[in-house]
């Protein structure tokens, strides 16, 4: 996740559904990229056709994204928001474990 923000793909959407685990190579997996965000890394301006909507999985989304500046394009999404996120979907795992719809989503 961290490369891939550096290279100025901003996933925006972590959520335990975006999340899958390769029992082969024993890694996580990062998908549900269609929401991402695609920035050059010099001027970090959109790459990508921005529709100006706010998006994310809002049991994961960081607090301060759920503010009405977040929502009024008034404050930029960071790197540590997802990471907010991350943290979020490690409370919903711990507190509510992994049912098989959602092991069967861990598992592609």
């Amino acid at each position: 996740h961290y490369h891939l923000w550096q290279a100025g793909l901003e996933h925006g959407d972590i959520s335990v559904w975006n999340l899958m685990w390769d029992s082969d190579m024993q890694s996580g997996v990062l998908n549900g990229f269609d929401l991402a965000v695609l920035r050059d890394i010099n001027t970090g301006k959109p790459v990508t056709a921005d529709s100006g909507e706010r998006y994310g999985t809002i049991p994961f989304m960081a607090l301060e994204l759920l503010s009405n500046k977040y929502y009024d394009g008034k404050l930029e999404r960071q790197y540590r928001h997802d990471l907010e996120s991350f943290i979020w979907v490690l409370t919903w795992l711990c507190l509510y474990g992994v049912d098989d719809d959602v092991q069967e989503q861990l598992n592609g």
